[in-house]
C-alpha cells in the first residue's frame, strides 16, 4: 500500500488497490481525517480542505466531535436516535 506525504498541503495519502484514505496533519501535530473512498490521483490533495470548507464543515472540529462520539459510544453513553 502506497502512502505518501505532501509537504505542502501537509496530506498523507495512503492507496489501496481501489481506495484513498487521506489526512491532514494539523499544527498540534494531531492526524484530521479527510477522505475516505474510492481511489484518488498522486498530487497535491489539499484540495480535499477547501472542499470541507466549501461544505460548511470545519474539518477540525468534526473530526474531533467524530472522536468524542466514537469515544461516548464506546462507554456506552451516548443514546439512540
Amino acid at each position: 500500500m502506497p502512502i505518501s506525504f505532501n509537504e505542502s498541503s501537509r496530506v498523507f495519502h495512503l492507496q489501496g488497490k481501489s481506495f484513498s484514505y487521506c489526512l491532514y496533519l494539523d499544527d498540534a501535530l494531531g492526524l484530521m481525517n479527510l477522505y475516505w473512498g474510492s481511489r484518488l490521483p498522486d498530487g497535491d490533495l489539499g484540495y480535499l480542505m477547501t472542499s470541507a470548507e466549501d461544505r460548511g464543515t470545519d474539518f477540525v472540529s468534526a473530526s474531533f466531535l467524530r472522536v468524542l462520539r466514537y469515544a461516548a459510544l464506546l462507554l456506552g453513553l451516548l443514546l439512540p436516535g
